[in-house]
């Protein structure tokens, strides 16, 4: 039976096999190790070529018979790979395709798993399996968390690198960019392999150069290989523009090339198969029946662009020519590491210069080049890794990735939506010392796909750590218990043992064999991630952030019982104001575990925002014209503002009301809403169109910089009907803008205590504010707020640290 484990016909017909797959996964994880089986996976089981290839190659020899090996493939590779070994006489390997269930059984049992890229998001390391990552070259573009837009989506490749056993680098640059990239250093436990490339052996093999020309009869033709890099990402191509790009440049090269010069053209695996060759009398498609890094070493030229291939190729001292013909566009998109006018190697950015530097000798030295970049390449690198990983001879240099001895610090920050919660959470990384420990962003990768840009807030020296995968793997019990549990809050013994074995199962599939010291949930909301979270072995705190029991009730936003279960479970919680304290006691009798840490306060960065001009965002929408609305901003008019989610406890609705009652007696003011998301935007702007003042409120949804419209304004309203502690308050303390709040626990606590403003929870309370602001009765609370982060800094760093009797 085939499970088609990628197949998105419907979501009841995906959940059922992901359901099928996960527990014939599970069930086979549960048998006993094959302890001479190895299992190699490259790209997908895409491809067979590279490291993959070679080490493949090292095991057919007689000293490894007692091991067996298995090659993943897809179906569409499956009769090319099948030729290649066949042309090789690798007889011993046996192909499973990746849609079946002897796949599942291989990866669930194998003692050995190596890979050239990552195995599947569901995949989970069984800790007697030995993993060993050879990646696929050494980084010129940037990768993982320094890739702009893309940082999000790392996920995956970073978990694999984190549970794997072992990491292969050819060199130190290498391992010094991915261990950095991938935020390995601190976390990875594993061991790092200096080591040379498997594949870059074949290079120190000068027989195979005349025996592989010998077999095309190219003896006395100049062998050109032609290897550009691929402009897609592993989840987006750009396979049209590259192929149109190189139709228009071959269409000149080859009435340039002379009658002894052959071209051939290795495309990206992606790509391979959509490019047409026919027309061409010197360019030729790389041919299939040899392994890539075995052609190569034929050639007598290596043309690429931004590929790692030039790394590899500089072993043979052979001529390297750059053709960079898109080197605008490209380096806008893609960062590199080196710059490329440093590189030893000629580049030519048109077809006539690339022309012209095929028919010059070499004339670069890439001595410097060799000492750096091909540092541990030697010819029997294939020999030396398989003797150490598979045979435990221990013949490779080991190293462990660095440690600064600090707390590694895990911290829940959703989906970083323009909100108060993500602002205070911001503001508290912000202010602390973070030399003190290492902090690292979690989130569910998937959350970031449509606003890759939200991650731009992240902090300088934080970490991230996304969560691959769009479905929890369950079994068909766990899908129908999850259910129960989550949708129809059906709660039991019987539900919260499946449920927390399930969700243990999921943590330590991410976190197998990662270093996580302290756990901080930071957001209190998401139901899921409470319960991933809750089965950490490290101490464990979850914040409040608002009268969790008035929300519910409310608006039925999450589970009461897996937050009661949570606050049982959780070391500490942490309520951002006494009023949200004294809130819990609704929930369940944890008064014991709760402490009270304000909201912390930004206060340079809020100047320093305030003092940028309003610039519309991807997500940004104005209920009136953009120049209208910065007319207004600009102009003498008195302005009101409030700042808060669309969302029925903000109050908007009975503020516009009140607003609307003032405006008869004031019609030169103005009423500027900003809320970040929220079910009632859409109700909020209908309902101020039905005013009789609709002409002079202004509704703004979504920006990440409120305070340069704030600064603007004359007085702050927070018309809230529950409030823990709004960070507004103190922002628009900060710019000097008085407050009318109206008297609730929490935001109405922390106003009185700084002799504020206070009003009437109610339409009448708010109108009565607005006019006793006219008449010059409400001033800025201004409020000190160096003494006030700094305690909140020193209690935050004292909560988290983690104490012999939490571990």
């Amino acid at each position: 039976m085939n499970f088609n484990i990628r197949s998105k016909i419907s979501k009841v017909t995906s959940t059922g096999r992901v359901c099928s797959r996960n527990s014939y996964y599970l069930k086979k994880r549960k048998e006993r190790i094959k302890n001479t089986a190895i299992l190699f996976e490259s790209k997908a089981g895409a491809d067979l070529a590279g490291n993959i290839f070679y080490l493949l190659k090292e095991l057919t020899k007689t000293e490894y018979n007692k091991f067996q090996c298995y090659l993943s493939v897809n179906m569409a590779s499956k009769v090319r790979i099948q030729r290649l070994l066949k042309k090789y006489q690798l007889y011993n390997i046996l192909l499973i395709d990746m849609d079946s269930k002897k796949y599942l059984e291989i990866l669930a049992t194998a003692k050995y798993i190596v890979n050239d890229t990552s195995f599947p998001t569901w995949f989970y390391k069984r800790t007697e399996q030995v993993y060993l990552n050879t990646w696929h070259g050494t980084p010129l573009k940037r990768m993982g968390y320094e890739v702009e837009n893309r940082a999000y989506a790392m996920g995956n490749i970073q978990k694999n690198f984190q549970v794997a056993d072992y990491l292969l680098y050819p060199n130190d640059y290498m391992k010094e960019k991915m261990l950095n990239a991938y935020h390995l250093n601190n976390t990875y436990q594993g061991k790092v392999l200096c080591e040379g490339y498997p594949r870059n052996a074949v290079f120190y093999q000068n027989d195979r150069i005349q025996k592989v020309r010998k077999e095309l009869k190219l003896t006395n033709q100049q062998v050109i290989v032609y290897m550009p890099t691929w402009r897609g990402t592993l989840t987006e191509t750009n396979n049209t523009e590259q192929i149109e790009a190189c139709a228009c440049n071959f269409a000149l090269l080859d009435k340039l090339l002379k009658n002894n010069q052959v071209f051939y053209v290795k495309f990206h695996v992606f790509l391979q198969n959509s490019f047409d060759f026919t027309q061409y009398s010197h360019i030729k498609p790389f041919p299939k029946e040899y392994e890539t890094y075995d052609f190569l070493n034929a050639a007598d030229v290596l043309v690429t662009d931004y590929s790692s291939v030039f790394f590899d190729f500089a072993n043979t001292r052979k001529k390297i020519i750059l053709f960079t013909y898109d080197r605008k566009d490209y380096l806008d998109e893609r960062g590199l590491y080196i710059p490329i006018n440093s590189l030893p190697f000629p580049q030519a950015e048109n077809v006539t210069e690339l022309n012209e530097e095929l028919n010059r000798p070499k004339e670069y030295d890439e001595a410097d080049f060799l000492r750096t970049y091909c540092t541990y390449d030697n010819m029997n690198a294939a020999n030396r890794i398989a003797r150490h990983v598979f045979l435990q001879q221990k013949v490779c240099k080991e190293e462990k990735a660095r440690e600064n001895g600090k707390q590694n610090i895990l911290i829940y920050c959703s989906n970083l939506a323009k909100n108060g919660i993500t602002t205070s959470m911001l503001n508290l990384i912000h202010l602390v010392d973070r030399e003190k420990a290492n902090y690292f962003f979690f989130f569910k990768q998937n959350q970031f796909a449509k606003t890759p840009t939200r991650l731009s807030v992240v902090p300088p020296n934080t970490g991230i750590m996304p969560l691959c995968g769009s479905t929890i793997e369950w079994t068909w019990l766990e899908a129908v218990l999850h259910k129960l549990y989550f949708r129809l809050h059906i709660d039991s013994k019987f539900i919260q043992k499946h449920m927390n074995s399930l969700y243990q199962r999921e943590y330590d599939k991410r976190f197998h064999n990662v270093r996580i010291d302290k756990v901080v949930h930071f957001t209190g909301y998401a139901p899921d991630i409470t319960l991933y979270l809750q089965q950490a072995k490290a101490p464990k705190v979850i914040f409040v952030h608002n009268d969790m029991y008035e929300e519910y009730k409310e608006k039925q936003n999450f589970d009461l019982n897996i937050l009661k279960h949570a606050f049982e479970s959780y070391n500490k919680i942490i309520a951002v104001s006494d009023a949200t304290r004294i809130s819990i006691k609704k929930i369940g009798n944890f008064m014991d575990k709760v402490e009270v840490l304000q909201n912390a306060h930004n206060v340079d960065g809020i100047i320093e925002k305030a003092n940028l001009p309003f610039i519309m965002e991807e997500e940004t929408e104005l209920s009136v014209p953009y120049e209208e609305f910065t007319s207004m901003l600009e102009g003498d008019s008195m302005k009101f503002i409030t700042i808060g989610r669309f969302s029925p406890e903000k109050g908007h609705i009975k503020l516009m009301s009140a607003f609307n009652q003032f405006h008869k007696k004031h019609p030169g003011t103005k009423l500027i809403i900003i809320g970040g998301y929220g079910v009632l935007h859409q109700k909020t702007v209908e309902y101020s169109k039905k005013l009789d003042c609709a002409k002079d409120i202004y509704i703004v949804k979504s920006t990440s910089n409120p305070f340069t419209i704030l600064k603007r304004c004359h007085l702050f309203l927070l018309p809230s009907d529950r409030e823990p502690l709004g960070l507004v308050l103190l922002e628009a303390d900060t710019l000097g803008i008085p407050i009318v709040a109206t008297n609730i626990p929490g935001s109405g606590d922390f106003i009185r205590e700084h002799k504020g403003y206070l009003v009437e929870n109610s339409e009448n309370g708010l109108l009565k504010g607005m006019n006793e602001f006219i008449e010059g009765k409400v001033k800025p609370l201004n409020i000190s707020f160096t003494q006030y982060n700094q305690s909140i800094v020193n209690q935050f760093e004292e909560l988290i640290s983690v104490n012999e009797s939490e571990k």
